[in-house]
């Protein structure tokens, strides 16, 4: 193949925390029919056809750029929306629901994309893997140090025992109160 197993791996988790439906070799054939596009139009419109061609580089490297810049504005967007499924999943524990029922009931409330990662996991678990080898999975999708913190709570939750919905109360009031002082800092 034209493209290491390592760098196939790697676009695959970028795609999927992008949250773009491509496979590598999609993504493969998108950058370079960028490039060659680019490459085409450089050497059509500028007149010294060596930095013409060069325009074929920056396409293919313009399409990972981009991609990196997507994967960053999702993680983002999960990251603002976490303590508001925090609090949500808080509430439902408290009013009695097991833990899976609890976040799947606070899914269907939330929009995307946090939904969408959030039903990936239920699905995870409905298909026969533990709750901890789901969230563990969720972790490495979003690599995130939000979602980090609160898996692990929740991992160690599960593990010792203790009040969920306390534990995902206080993780959500300390990242809203974070969030508040970097605004003020701003």
């Amino acid at each position: 193949t034209l493209v290491s197993t390592k760098l196939v791996q790697r676009w695959t988790l970028d795609l999927d925390r992008g949250g773009l439906a491509l496979n590598a070799r999609e993504y493969f054939a998108v950058r370079a029919g960028v490039a060659l596009v680019a490459g085409l139009l450089g050497l059509l419109l500028v007149p010294v056809p060596f930095v013409g061609l060069l325009l074929a580089p920056a396409g293919y490297l313009g399409v990972g750029f981009w991609l990196k810049v997507r994967v960053g504005r999702r993680i983002r967007k999960l990251e603002y929306q976490l303590p508001e499924l925090l609090s949500t999943v808080g509430s439902a524990l408290r009013a009695g629901f097991g833990f899976v029922h609890a976040v799947e009931a606070s899914a269907d409330q939330m929009p995307a994309p946090i939904s969408i990662e959030i039903r990936r996991m239920l699905r995870e678990t409905a298909m026969g893997a533990s709750v901890e080898q789901s969230l563990s999975s969720l972790n490495d999708r979003i690599a995130s140090p939000d979602f980090d913190i609160v898996i692990t709570a929740i991992l160690i939750q599960r593990s010792v025992g203790g009040n969920l919905a306390e534990i995902l109360d206080n993780v959500a009031h300390t990242m809203r109160e974070r969030e508040r002082i970097k605004g003020e800092i701003r």
